[in-house]
């Protein structure tokens, strides 16, 4: 992924499992100026069936941070 010559400025959440980690937000780093990553455990491809109380609680986190 190429840098973004007009980055995205408002905040951005990847979710991402436990095999690609932080490798999302890195990417997203390239074209956004507030990346907020989070890697929810126990999770394959669709976490919001896998683990969605974990899936649920980062979007509490990322909302209450404003």
């Amino acid at each position: 992924m190429q840098a973004n010559a007009d980055p995205i400025d408002c905040p951005v959440q990847p979710r991402a499992e436990d095999y690609l980690a932080d490798e999302v937000s890195k990417q997203l780093a390239q074209v956004a100026h507030d990346v907020r990553g989070v890697v929810i455990p126990a999770a394959g491809h669709n976490i919001a069936l896998e683990n969605p109380a974990a899936l649920a609680q980062a979007y509490l986190d990322f909302f209450a941070r404003g």
